[in-house]
């Protein structure tokens, strides 16, 4: 990044799907260390050796041809930083479902009812834990039960959600433009968006929500 101005590897990705013209676009990507998922508009998920690449050649790991449903748009991945063998791929067709890169014939984990209209919708992993914005609030999923283990209220939908690990905050980014950062007091991970918020005069939001057996408030 930043010293050429061209692409250092291009990757074709091809469809088997009829009416695609061989080829689907891309709705959502994501990189690790090991490999490259791609998800495309024909519901399909590919892996890619990201230690080998290069343009125009090479066939992907693995592939999920039905990964999700065809027309809707995969919008984020989420890569387990416990285990880099387990993925995440959120759906507009209101799905996240959860993965194993050893084993991609059918999905480890299946959470449906996560209604959303935005194709930039993410998915995170904050621990153990999927989180994921939805037309009505945020989701906590568990990663050892297909449920939603917790729906945080908001009034707006939340599109981007993001996970500060060195502080341990949570950031929500909903369709009004606002930005809340959940944090926990009692680990005293606030101090930050307190000072943020004393300089900027920001309003509060009060209340609590709850994600595991602890508290975290929101500012």
């Amino acid at each position: 990044i930043g010293y050429r101005q061209k692409s250092e590897v291009v990757i074709p990705v091809k469809s088997s799907v009829a009416g695609t013209g061989g080829r689907s676009a891309i709705s959502a990507a994501a990189f690790s260390d090991e490999y490259l998922l791609t998800g495309s508009i024909d519901g399909s998920v590919k892996l890619w050796d990201s230690r080998t690449l290069t343009s125009g050649s090479g066939l992907p790991l693995g592939v999920i041809p039905n990964a999700h449903v065809f027309g809707e748009k995969i919008s984020s991945f989420a890569i387990s930083k416990l285990n880099s063998d387990t993925f995440a791929s959120r759906s507009t067709e209101g799905t996240v479902k959860l993965w194993d890169r050893r084993n991609l014939r059918e999905a480890v984990k299946i959470y449906s009812d996560l209604p959303t209209m935005h194709s930039e919708t993410s998915v995170v992993f904050i621990h153990d834990k999927l989180v994921t914005g939805t037309s009505s609030g945020v989701a906590v999923l568990d990663c050892l039960d297909e449920t939603v283990r917790r729906l945080i209220p908001r009034t707006s939908p939340i599109v981007s959600v993001a996970w500060n690990e060195r502080t341990d905050q949570i950031l929500l980014g909903s369709t009004t433009g606002t930005i809340e950062v959940l944090y926990d007091p009692e680990r005293g991970n606030g101090k930050g968006v307190l000072l943020m918020r004393k300089s900027a005069s920001a309003s509060r939001i009060d209340g609590e929500v709850d994600i595991s057996a602890e508290s975290l408030y929101n500012n």
